[in-house]
């Protein structure tokens, strides 16, 4: 009985020096670490002391001077306003104003001039952005289909004065390709009526044929047979035409101003009209004025958004019957990169 007593106190004993053992090292490596982490840590700052160095900061660097989008905007604007410098004539009554993106800039240029000259000119928009444009400058609003209620049309003088429009290319000869805003049925029912057509675009739009930057002829076409016209296109060389659609900004295809639908039609980079021996349509290979024709032969089509065939001077020169195929500019304003403005007249 005592044996097993003396034993279990022992037992104990060893246990507990073993404890102690441990936590001795233990509380003595806490103990070590606070010292350290005390040693480690600066004073606390004195009243005296308690503001910091200032410390030097370098300015950012200025933000350039000019974007390639700048530089964009800013030969639009020279285009604009020299173009509406050289051909608003205040005689003028009539004025037509396109919906390229350059436009905004030519209402600006004419929204400056005195209320006493504007005031007695009306604004003949291509479409809904115009109409806005012209609107939101106080520029008194006459849309095309009152144009023709006017006195002037009584007295045979069937004309705009001028219009001022956009392009999305312009080669050689001045011929066009509009359409990418889907206005190019008003734009061109406009064109038709007008004396001259002034061209306004940046250096971008400048190119030798049309279609070599561009990705297709726009077409205009009627919702109900839009898949019919499309295979109509695959016919005479159409290279994978397609619906333009509305996204991202809408589900479905874009619809126009006149509720219509508009295809995308590539072809082969088109010839210029005087190279009209080179033409090989079984290839896909027109000039602009054969492919527009044809392209319009196509059932569904409503308009075409190349701009062609006669300029307005040409087309009175020609006589009363040609007077509506007027589509060509007289003359193109190209803003350039360097903020200067080129000319161009057309090839002949």
């Amino acid at each position: 009985m005592l044996l097993a007593r003396l034993r279990s106190v022992n037992r104990f004993r060893n246990l507990v020096g073993c404890y102690g053992q441990y936590y001795g090292r233990t509380f003595t490596s806490v103990a070590r670490q606070r010292s350290q982490v005390t040693q480690s840590t600066p004073p606390p700052l004195s009243h005296k002391s308690s503001k910091m160095a200032p410390v030097k900061m370098e300015p950012p660097p200025p933000p350039p001077v000019t974007t390639a989008g700048d530089l964009v905007e800013s030969a639009k604007r020279a285009a604009g306003r020299r173009a509406v410098a050289e051909h608003l004539d205040t005689a003028y009554r009539h004025i037509g104003i396109g919906s390229g993106s350059t436009i905004k800039y030519v209402v600006e240029a004419i929204a400056e001039l005195p209320a006493s000259q504007t005031s007695q000119m009306k604004f003949v928009p291509t479409g809904i952005q115009s109409r806005e444009l012209i609107r939101a400058a106080r520029l008194p609003l006459l849309d095309i289909t009152d144009l023709f209620t006017e006195k002037e049309y009584e007295d045979a003088q069937q004309y705009i004065d001028v219009c001022f429009d956009g392009a999305d290319e312009v080669d050689l000869e001045l011929n066009c390709i509009k359409g990418g805003g889907a206005c190019h049925l008003q734009e061109k029912m406009v064109a038709n009526y007008s004396r001259k057509f002034v061209c306004v675009a940046d250096y971008r739009k400048q190119v030798p044929r049309l279609l070599t930057n561009w990705v297709g002829v726009p077409i205009e076409v009627s919702p109900k047979i839009t898949e019919g016209v499309r295979r109509g296109l695959i016919s005479i060389g159409a290279q994978k035409p397609f619906i333009r659609s509305g996204l991202p900004g809408k589900a479905g295809p874009v619809v126009t101003d006149n509720g219509n639908h508009v295809i995308d039609a590539p072809f082969p980079t088109l010839l210029l009209n005087s190279e009209a021996h080179l033409m090989d349509p079984s290839r896909g290979i027109w000039t602009p004025d054969a492919l527009l024709n044809r392209i319009k032969q196509i059932s569904g089509v409503i308009e075409v958004g190349i701009f062609t065939g006669y300029d307005g001077p040409e087309a009175r020169a020609a006589g009363a019957n040609a007077a509506r195929a007027a589509q060509k500019p007289i003359v193109v304003y190209f803003g350039m990169a360097d903020g200067s403005v080129e000319t161009k007249y057309a090839q002949k």
